[in-house]
């Protein structure tokens, strides 16, 4: 239970702390970098927590490592497409080996992760639409103007849930009996 309250705390806590400074910030003060440093911290832990994830279930059969299932995340553009991999493919390869080896754990709610992955694209395609509007100078629609804020609201509902469930998930799996090795018998 302690790293799922580390995880929680800290994810969500700098994300909501990010908001809270940006949103107190002006040209006077330094909250916007202060707003920054929370937001970075926040990322950090998640990709952490992420690799971790991922770790736990080298022992059995995947094909993705940890550092592809953070590293991708980093390429622009392709990362719309590999959050889904990273995080919803986390939750089925995590179910699929407590299927097939028999693993007296329970299993995770895979549409949590898929949600997360779904709004996280949402939030980044609304942002690049307001950019966009902003550079042609029209005023964009008002669903672009509120948007971003009640997608990272609704994003954040998912992201709690989906945290505590990969950090139970990490640990279970590390209590878990480790699979016999697969392979050629000689």
């Amino acid at each position: 239970m302690g790293s799922e309250v580390f995880y929680l705390v800290s994810i969500v806590g700098g994300i909501v702390l990010q908001v809270a400074l940006r949103l107190a910030a002006s040209p006077n003060n330094s909250l916007g970098a202060l707003a920054a440093l929370a937001g970075l911290y926040a990322s950090i832990v998640l990709l952490v927590m992420l690799w971790k994830a991922w770790k736990s279930l080298q022992d059995y059969t995947t094909k993705i490592t940890p550092g592809l299932a953070v590293g991708l995340l980093f390429i622009p553009i392709f990362n719309m497409y590999w959050i889904f991999r990273a995080f919803w493919g986390f939750a089925k390869e995590y179910n699929s080996c407590v299927e097939e080896y028999d693993l007296k754990v329970p299993r995770v709610t895979e549409r949590i992760y898929l949600g997360y992955c779904i709004l996280t694209d949402l939030v980044f395609v609304s942002m690049i639409l307001k950019f966009v509007f902003s550079m042609a100078f029209i005023a964009p629609p008002a669903a672009f103007r509120v948007g971003p804020g009640f997608l990272a609201i609704a994003q954040i509902v998912f992201l709690a849930p989906m945290v505590i469930s990969m950090a139970g998930a990490t640990a279970r799996l590390a209590k878990a009996p480790k699979p016999e090795p697969r392979g050629l018998v000689y």
